[in-house]
């Protein structure tokens, strides 16, 4: 992890065994744009490979969060070295989480519709 990115990982609040990651062991900030009317600082940042999707959405947080305490926002763009991507690591979580939404959602309505047929 370059120095620049540690010192941002602990300016986010970024918990120490995230930051420990090994997703994060090569993380660099590649490059910063700042628009000073819009407020907007735009972060580049360059990783091994693509980032277990709970690592991404704490950067995410972490970035708005904080930014948003000063009245700017962030928004970054992540490339990677390893152009071997398997997105079925990435979205997978995604996928999971959306599946145990539907099957309570399932669930609800059959309880629904026993309760209402009982009435």
């Amino acid at each position: 992890m370059s120095t620049t990115f540690e010192i941002l990982m602990n300016q986010l609040g970024i918990p120490a065994e995230m930051r420990n990651h090994e997703a994060f062991s090569q993380a660099e900030i590649d490059q910063v744009i700042v628009h000073k009317r819009s407020k907007v600082w735009e972060f580049r940042f360059v990783f091994e490979n693509i980032l277990p999707f709970e690592l991404f959405l704490e950067l995410k947080r972490g970035l708005k969060d904080e930014f948003s305490k000063t009245g700017n926002q962030a928004s970054f763009e992540i490339k990677t070295r390893n152009q071997e991507i398997f997105l079925e690591n990435f979205y997978k979580p995604t996928i999971e989480r959306l599946f145990r939404k539907v099957l309570v959602l399932v669930k609800v309505f059959v309880l629904f519709i026993k309760f209402s047929g009982s009435l």
